[in-house]
Formats: structure tokens, C-alpha cells, sequence
């Protein structure tokens, strides 16, 4: 537990530290971003700052995946269709699970059915 909270303790000294250096270093200014500045509606879009990080983290995870495939001989339309053979699957069973499940609760409505059936829904993915 002392680890831990030394850990974190570095952590945020080092981000503190590391921050001000930077700020000296490269001198941010008060200029528009291109998002504002230009603003077409296509390339150019501000975004919130959670939507921006999110953005960024799936690119980061996806380039891990997508230089792991490089690696192996497998180019950009292979990729690509795996992703989408992937997608139209993961509809599929999404809406297999759906159908199951309102299936099972008319079941459980019915007054015939005296004892309620329980249907447990797991994800592989």
C-alpha cells in the first residue's frame, strides 16, 4: 500500500514538474485552433475535450492492432473487411439476443406458464 501511494505521489510530482517545463519550453499562445479558426464542417469540427481524448485512445489501441496486421504480410482491405465481417456479426448476434430475450419475457407473461423462465445472456466478445 506504501508503494501505491508513493507511486501516485511521483506521479503527480512528475506531472507538475514536467508541465511547467513544457509551458517554458514551447510558450503556448492564446491563437484559434484550426477548428475554430477555419471551421468547414467536415475536416475541421471542435470538439468537446472528452470526445477529443476518446478519439485519441481509439486511435492509439487501433494502430496497435493494425501494425500487429502489417507485420504479418496483411494490408489495409483485409483489415478492413475483417472489421466490417466483425461489425455485421456482432449485429447479428445482437439481435439474435434480442429476439431471445423478448421471446423468453412473453414467456414469463403468459398465465400458462407456471414457473418463470430465466434466460442468463453472455457475451463472448
Amino acid at each position: 500500500m506504501i508503494s501505491l501511494i508513493l507511486s501516485l505521489i511521483v506521479l503527480l510530482a512528475g506531472y507538475l514538474v514536467y508541465g511547467r517545463v513544457v509551458e517554458k519550453v514551447f510558450c503556448p499562445d492564446d491563437r484559434q485552433t484550426p477548428a475554430l479558426a477555419v471551421h468547414d464542417g467536415v475536416d475541421c469540427v471542435p470538439l468537446k475535450t472528452g470526445r477529443a481524448f476518446l478519439i485519441q485512445l481509439l486511435n492509439i489501441s487501433s494502430r496497435k492492432y493494425d501494425v500487429n496486421l502489417m507485420r504479418t504480410g496483411q494490408g489495409s482491405p483485409i483489415l478492413n473487411s475483417i472489421r466490417s465481417y466483425k461489425k455485421k456479426v456482432r449485429s447479428a448476434i445482437q439481435l439474435l439476443r434480442i429476439a431471445l430475450f423478448e421471446s423468453v419475457a412473453r414467456l414469463n407473461n403468459t398465465a400458462e406458464s407456471s414457473l418463470p423462465v430465466i434466460l442468463v445472456l453472455t457475451s463472448n466478445s
